[in-house]
């Protein structure tokens, strides 16, 4: 039975009271690692709005596999790549790993978990921070919890692009054509630099 309004708000409340809690808890371990974290986000995206599930490392897609791909009901809403606590998200987003998402993928988001940033068509949209880590703790803001929600919000409700034309179908194509041929180098690099590196030998 769908949730009222009322209902969806307290949920959300406790869903980001959970997060903020389980976070803490794993990081105080020192042994976690960016998957550690991955069910807490999972519990929060599925909490802030009925019919929503997020499926934790699904299937690989053209340009790759992104860590979640987020449904309402049964229809694909969006992605989100999730990397470890506190990593370089101005340098990830350099990668050649974004840069196939960015051209394959309308509705994105990556995080570290306490920045968020949302990528509409490749284009950065909205970017909140909710909290950092100092003197050996998580920190979070005192607007986390209304910063985090409003964000999610505008990721859930983007439109996914609709295919009008032929030429918008052929442009599409194009950028997924161009990441399976991304892919496709990176193996052969990574085959040919296996080959082509010598075996040590031990000198008496």
């Amino acid at each position: 039975m769908a949730r009222t309004a009322a209902q969806v708000r307290l949920a959300a409340g406790s869903a980001f009271d959970d997060y903020a809690s389980e976070l803490r808890s794993k990081f105080k371990t020192g042994k976690a690692t960016e998957h550690t974290y991955r069910g807490a986000l999972q519990n929060y995206i599925e909490l802030i709005e009925s019919q929503l599930e997020a499926v934790n490392e699904p299937k690989r897609v053209s340009c790759g596999a992104p860590d979640y791909i987020v449904y309402k009901g049964r229809i694909p809403i969006g992605y989100v790549e999730a990397k470890d606590l506190g990593e370089d998200l101005d340098k990830v987003e350099k990668s050649e790993q974004l840069k196939r998402y960015f051209s394959s993928l309308s509705n994105l988001i990556l995080t570290d978990y306490l920045e968020f940033r949302w990528y509409v068509n490749g284009k950065k949209r909205l970017v909140v921070k909710i909290g950092d880590i100092s003197r050996g703790a998580l920190n979070f803001d005192q607007t986390a919890e209304d910063k985090l929600e409003s964000f999610f919000k505008s990721f859930l409700s983007a439109n996914v692009p609709i295919i009008k034309s032929a030429e918008e179908l052929a442009q599409r194509l194009a950028g997924t054509t161009k990441s399976i041929c991304s892919l496709i180098k990176e193996a052969y690099d990574l085959e040919v630099g296996v080959v082509a590196s010598p075996k040590s030998t031990v000198m008496s």
